[in-house]
C-alpha cells in the first residue's frame, strides 16, 4: 500500500483503499511507512510529509448520534482546533469557548484556499462545525429548507477537497468507519467522484461489522471503483508471529515464559494489545 501511495501520488493520480480488521484499535498505526502526526497515533493535527498533506478523522461509538461527525472532526483537525475551541467539545455537547476565534480562523483559510470565492463556501463550513454566523447569513439559512442546505453543505465540502488537493497532493483518514453515522457516508459517497480527478489518497479503516453502515460503503466502493480501490485484510498475528513481535520490542529473555503465555493467551493476535502490555511493563 505504502509503495502504491506514492506511485501513483507523484503521478497526481488517486488512490482508494479499505483497511478491514476486528481487532482495529481507536488509534492505530494505518500501516508501516504511512505518516502520523505523533509517533503511534493519528494526531490531532494536520502534517504534511513529502509534499502530501495529511488530514484524520478518527470515529467513536458515540458520533453515531452527530450528523456529519466525521467531517466535524476532519474540518477540525484541518483547522487545528483545541477539544473545548467553538462547535460540539470531545463529549458531543455545544461549546461556544473560543468559537468567534476559530471562525475567524476559519475565515483566514477559506479567503486563502478560496481566494474571492471564500464567501461561498466559508458560511456553509462554519453552519457545519457549529461556528458563529453574522446575522445576514444566519437570515439566508432561515429561508433554505433541509434540502437546499445539504446540498450547499455538501458542495461546499466537495470543494474544499477539491481545491486542497489542486494545492498539493492529498491524503484523508478515516479512522473507526464502523462508528461513522449515514450523514458523514452519504457524504463520503457524494465526494469519492474526484477518485478520477485528483491526487487523493483516501484511507478508509474499519472493523468487518456487518451490521454497521459503513459495511454498505465496502460493496459500494467494491462495484463503483474498482479501479481505484484496494483492500487490505488485517488478520490476527499467529503466535509466531506475535513472539517475533516481542522480541523486536524487548528482547528474547525479556519476559518469562509464564508471562509470555500469558500476554499471548490475551492478546489474541491483536499487535496493538501487545503494544500497551509491553509499554507497560517498561
Amino acid at each position: 500500500l505504502v509503495t502504491q501511495v506514492r506511485h501513483y501520488l507523484a503521478r497526481r493520480e488517486a488512490v482508494l483503499a479499505q483497511v478491514c480488521g476486528e481487532e482495529a484499535l481507536p488509534q492505530p498505526r494505518t500501516a508501516q511507512g504511512l505518516p502520523c502526526s505523533k509517533p503511534g497515533t493519528l494526531g490531532q493535527k494536520p502534517s504534511t510529509l513529502g509534499h502530501v498533506t495529511w488530514l484524520y478523522a478518527n470515529c467513536r461509538s458515540y458520533d453515531q448520534s452527530t450528523p456529519y461527525s466525521v467531517w466535524l472532526t476532519m474540518l477540525r483537525n484541518w483547522l487545528e482546533a483545541q477539544p473545548d475551541e467553538g462547535g460540539p467539545s470531545v463529549l458531543g455537547g455545544p461549546s461556544v469557548l473560543g468559537g468567534r476565534d476559530l471562525a475567524a480562523r476559519l475565515r483566514r483559510q477559506a479567503e486563502m484556499l478560496w481566494g474571492d470565492q471564500a464567501d461561498r463556501y466559508y458560511a456553509y463550513l462554519a453552519l457545519l462545525l457549529p461556528l458563529p454566523l453574522d446575522e445576514a447569513w444566519a437570515t439566508r439559512f432561515k429561508y433554505l429548507n433541509a434540502e437546499g442546505l445539504q446540498k450547499q453543505s455538501f458542495s461546499a465540502i466537495y470543494s474544499w477537497i477539491e481545491t486542497l488537493s489542486r494545492r498539493g497532493p492529498l491524503a484523508l483518514v478515516f479512522n473507526g468507519m464502523q462508528w461513522a453515522d449515514v450523514s458523514s457516508l452519504d457524504l463520503l459517497r457524494h465526494c469519492l467522484p474526484l477518485c478520477d480527478s485528483q491526487a487523493l489518497l483516501w484511507l478508509v479503516i474499519f472493523r468487518p461489522d456487518r451490521a454497521s453502515p459503513v459495511w454498505d460503503l465496502r460493496h459500494y466502493l467494491e462495484t463503483e471503483y474498482p479501479h481505484r480501490l484496494t483492500s487490505i485484510e488485517l488478520l490476527p498475528l499467529s503466535d509466531a508471529e506475535c513472539r517475533e513481535l516481542i522480541d523486536q520490542w524487548v528482547g528474547h529473555t525479556a519476559l518469562p515464559d509464564e508471562t509470555l503465555a500469558l500476554v499471548l493467551e490475551k492478546a489474541q493476535g491483536n499487535p496493538y494489545y501487545i503494544r500497551e502490555i509491553i509499554q507497560a511493563f517498561i
